[in-house]
């Protein structure tokens, strides 16, 4: 199997696994409050990356590369992947993810703005595409006219908890995308690996410091219960593999194509999200998550 290929299957590795912890913590629900999961799975990867590092140089970064990692950890994780999975709750997988994954639209434009970097008309067409698509998929689905008539205050809940989810899930696109630029920063002078065990520590760090005084859920809570502790496992072994997967599929396809392939994953989220939770889309949600897909596409080709 040629390298074009295998960079293919690890790109499409990454989107899978970015889909499989959407679901992870939509499962979890409220078992595991969203800041104390978080600094679960950062720590799980650290374990997982620590070896590599050790491996692969051993060095430890600068101060101000730790500097930059720090605020792309702030922005990235204790911002970014917090609040999206507070926005899976809020509206579900199926809607939060294909909002949250069009974070590569946002990138875009903020590396025109601070990082001087051109864009063409495929990538406006792209953002286009991918605004419009976000819009459409912010339209709940249409539910029974005697259901809604019987919900009342609890209809109202839904309604303010859907816009509130899409709040969130746009917030958590635009973390994303400041954490990415930031980690261009700190990319120059330090490796991959070594950037991915760092932001881990980093993030546990910060997190697990605010899990006690936000969650009220001690460790032992995730310890001693089987379920728990399988969740927490599970979503850092994602995290981790995700993180390698797209660092090899970069090397062997190059960044541009590497991101379209993590970027689809939307398209594993979205049906997996309607057949295993029963989440509704309308058709405009619907076409508005093949939209965004497809701009997520022409920015990271453009």
């Amino acid at each position: 199997m040629d390298a074009a290929h295998l960079g293919l299957i690890a790109g499409l590795g990454v989107a899978a696994l970015s889909a499989t912890t959407s679901l992870l913590v939509r499962f979890a629900g409220a078992r595991i409050p969203a800041i104390t999961l978080n600094a679960w799975r950062c720590t799980v990867a650290a374990l997982i990356f620590l070896p590599l590092w050790l491996v692969n140089s051993g060095t430890v970064p600068d101060g101000w590369t730790i500097l930059w990692i720090g605020l792309s950890v702030l922005f990235s994780i204790v911002i970014g992947d917090t609040s999206f999975f507070l926005a899976i709750k809020k509206i579900g997988v199926s809607k939060a993810t294909p909002i949250a994954k069009s974070f590569p639209v946002f990138t875009v434009s903020l590396s025109w703005l601070f990082l001087q970097e051109a864009v063409g008309p495929l990538k406006l067409l792209g953002v286009a595409l991918a605004v419009g698509g976000t819009a459409l998929m912010s339209q709940r689905a249409p539910g029974s006219v005697i259901a809604a008539a019987q919900e009342g205050e609890e209809e109202r809940q839904s309604a303010r908890d859907h816009w509130v989810g899409f709040a969130i899930a746009i917030g958590t696109a635009l973390a994303w995308a400041v954490g990415t630029v930031v980690l261009r920063v700190s990319l120059t002078n330090a490796d991959v690996i070594t950037v991915s065990l760092f932001k881990t520590i980093i993030a546990g760090s910060i997190l697990w410091t605010l899990s006690g005084p936000v969650d009220h859920l001690p460790v032992r809570a995730v310890l001693r219960n089987r379920t728990n502790f399988l969740l927490a496992l599970a979503t850092g072994i994602t995290l981790a593999g995700a993180g390698l997967l797209l660092v090899y599929s970069i090397s062997v396809v190059g960044a541009g194509a590497a991101a379209v392939y993590a970027g689809l994953a939307p398209l594993f989220a979205v049906p997996l999200g309607m057949l295993i939770f029963k989440e509704r889309m309308g058709i405009s949600a619907g076409i508005g998550s093949v939209l965004a897909v497809a701009g997520v596409i022409c920015v990271s080709m453009g």
